[in-house]
Formats: C-alpha cells, sequence, structure tokens
C-alpha cells in the first residue's frame, strides 16, 4: 500500500479504520492522533470533556493539557486552579500551602 487515506493506518500493507473518533490514528488503531471536530484529544483519546487535572488552553483549544502540578484542577489556564490537592488551601483560583492572614481554613 503506498499510503492510506485519512482515519486509516496501515498494517501489514492494508489499511484499517482508526477508532470512530480519531480523525488520525498513530502506532495502533485506538492511539488517536487527531480528533473529529466536535472532539477533544486526550492523552491520545478523543473525548467529548477533559478528564480530571486536563484543561484546554487558548493555545491547545482542541487538546486537553495537564493542568499545572499545583491544581487538581484547572480551566482557561494550567495555572487558574478551580479544585487544589487536599493539602492545599483554595484561595482565589490559587492552591497554597496555608491560608491567608486574616482567613481561616
Amino acid at each position: 500500500v503506498e499510503s492510506c487515506p485519512q482515519s486509516t493506518l496501515e498494517q501489514d500493507g492494508v489499511c484499517y479504520d482508526c477508532d470512530s473518533n480519531c480523525l488520525e490514528c498513530s502506532g495502533d488503531l485506538k492511539t488517536c492522533t487527531q480528533c473529529s471536530p466536535e472532539l477533544l484529544l486526550d492523552q491520545n483519546r478523543c473525548v467529548s470533556e477533559c478528564s480530571q487535572g486536563f484543561t484546554t488552553t487558548s493555545d491547545s483549544p482542541k487538546e486537553c493539557v495537564q493542568c499545572s502540578e499545583i491544581c487538581k484542577d484547572c480551566e482557561t489556564t494550567l495555572t487558574n486552579c478551580t479544585s487544589c490537592h487536599s493539602e492545599k488551601f483554595f484561595f482565589e483560583n490559587d492552591c497554597l500551602d496555608s491560608c491567608p492572614s486574616g482567613y481561616l481554613g
């Protein structure tokens, strides 16, 4: 096979269809490298929303990118936290080691 059409992968000279959600795949049929327009690429899978700890950004609007390690979850940017790991305190979209002066945690 010279080259396979989009949404297929060549294996042993035969073109096979990628997973139905993949626009393109690589390595195996379920490892997506590009998704259908309505889906997001999340760790080589095509999904309708990012998994916990991942978000889309303006730099990667169609791909889920891992939040900063300080955030348990984030949105819009990697450091705009929406929740924190249990040992941190959530304050104004940030995760702090302790509560600011005048606040209780």
